[in-house]
């Protein structure tokens, strides 16, 4: 007979209360490890997606009009080549003067609040100066010759030179750098990141200080033109006393188009560092007078605007029997003043009307030139859009994601294309590791040696990737 003086309740389960306290933290432990498996399935699912899937462009290096310069003596013959350019053809042209302080340079002999109080009133005294600078301009072909006097570079005006064009670009994601990446903080990828070409040069000369070009763009300021200066600056705060004033850089930075050699930007830039005294004057004057010294860069800032007519689109897929548009960006005076014209190479496979809009025949596997031109200034200017009229391939898939072999051994891959409609299926195989497997144009893998390779599928179509990894043994 049982203890009456300790009763136990069974169950439904056939369980006494006491065993179901003894136990009760069973529950919330296998839930809290069922989440962490979940999390963590999730986790190496989203890995191995982002590692394994997506679209996948093959990078495309394409080298421009001219190469980029190697030696003093091509940048600076590169430099005068695209200035020549734009003094011939007469793009849209502007000019601004600028003044800035690096606040890092400041120093003061009078404490930290005058030092704060400084770059307090910093940008103030740059805006003050920018202001009293007129802006130059010249409409699309005026020309502006008179405003940009600048004397041919040679290899002896330039101490230094950098030409910056490549960076390299996550294959799964996108995210770029300048520089070579083994894997993909982002991501969590551990694929090398692909080295890119981008669309402009972007090059800075530094001038040799003692070279004649230098003297001709950067000649040096009078000592009272230079107390002038930053007597009209701080004129609100306080009274300039006498200042020194040292040259010792001087930069030429300019961004050129890669594919035209059309300049875009040019910047003269000449650093200097000074010193001098202040006395507060006004709402400031209890701050009395200081020492003070800091780095300033004046700049000549010169924008150009090509005209021309743009596309939003350079490639396009219709699918068979619909219909697309595409938008044209005139750059000119008055881009309401003109319309542009429209063609197709093949209007058997897209028909185009005179807003842009697109229609496909119902038959997939064409292509075809889509063509958008103006007349402005006596110049005809073109874009063109290649369109492909087919059911596109929106992903793919391998077989299998993991696959195992003994050496000399082989294992064939398919891959399985979404939608099953689409147009083009056919793929291309790479091994990245072939000295472990190799693949061939059918998707049989064969083992060389024991190791790890991954092998994967891009689709012809869209570049999609997929992949499976392989473990020799």
């Amino acid at each position: 007979m049982p203890d009456e003086g300790k009763k136990s309740v069974m169950n439904a389960g056939g369980m006494t209360e006491e065993t179901v306290k003894k136990y009760k933290w069973i529950y919330p432990a296998v839930i809290v490890l069922l989440v962490v498996i979940f999390a963590v399935g999730i986790g190496y699912g989203l890995v191995t997606v982002l590692q394994m899937e997506g679209s996948d462009p093959p990078a495309v290096l394409t080298e421009g009009r001219t190469p980029a310069p190697a030696s003093k003596e091509e940048a600076a013959d590169y430099f005068n080549k695209v200035l020549a350019n734009a003094l011939t053809e007469k793009p849209k042209f502007s000019e601004n003067e600028t003044f800035r302080i690096d606040e890092d340079s400041m120093e003061t002999d009078g404490g930290e609040l005058l030092l704060s109080t400084l770059k307090y009133i910093r940008s103030d005294f740059e805006d003050s100066l920018d202001a009293t600078n007129e802006e130059k301009t010249a409409n699309f072909f005026d020309g502006f010759a008179q405003y940009l006097d600048v004397p041919a570079l040679t290899a002896a005006d330039i101490e230094d030179f950098t030409c910056e064009y490549i960076n390299y670009v996550c294959p799964s994601c996108g995210e770029s750098s300048d520089s070579p990446q083994d894997g993909c903080e982002n991501c969590g990828s551990e694929r090398s990141y692909k080295m890119h070409y981008k669309d402009n040069y972007v090059v800075t000369l530094t001038l040799n200080p003692n070279g004649a070009a230098a003297k001709a763009l950067f000649p040096p300021r009078s000592q009272t033109g230079i107390e002038s200066l930053l007597g009209d600056g701080l004129k609100k705060y306080a009274r300039v006393g006498t200042v020194t004033a040292t040259y010792d850089k001087y930069t030429i930075r300019f961004e050129a188009v890669r594919a035209t050699d059309r300049i875009l930007s040019l910047r003269f830039a000449k650093e200097l560092s000074v010193e001098g005294s202040l006395t507060f004057t006004g709402e400031f004057a209890s701050l009395g007078s200081c020492a003070v010294g800091a780095r300033l860069t004046n700049a000549r800032n010169c924008g150009f605007t090509w005209p021309g007519i743009s596309l939003d689109q350079k490639e396009l897929t219709i699918a068979p029997g619909d219909t697309d548009n595409l938008i044209a960006t005139l750059i000119c005076d008055d881009p309401l003043a003109y319309e542009a014209k429209w063609s197709s190479s093949d209007e058997s496979v897209v028909t185009v009307d005179d807003e842009g809009y697109l229609k496909a025949s119902k038959t997939p596997g064409g292509m075809a030139t889509i063509t958008a031109e103006y007349e402005f200034g006596g110049k005809t200017f073109t874009d063109t859009c290649e369109v492909s009229v087919l059911n596109a391939v929106e992903s793919i898939r391998l077989s299998r994601r993991h696959m195992k072999l003994s050496v000399g051994g082989t294992g064939t891959l398919s891959v399985i294309v979404s939608p099953a409609k689409a147009t083009v299926k056919t793929v291309k195989w790479y091994s990245e590791n072939e000295s472990v497997a190799t693949v061939d144009e059918n998707g049989v893998v064969t083992a060389a040696a024991p190791g790890t390779a991954v092998i994967y599928a891009l689709s012809d179509d869209g570049y999609f990737r997929s992949s499976c990894e392989v473990n020799v043994k």
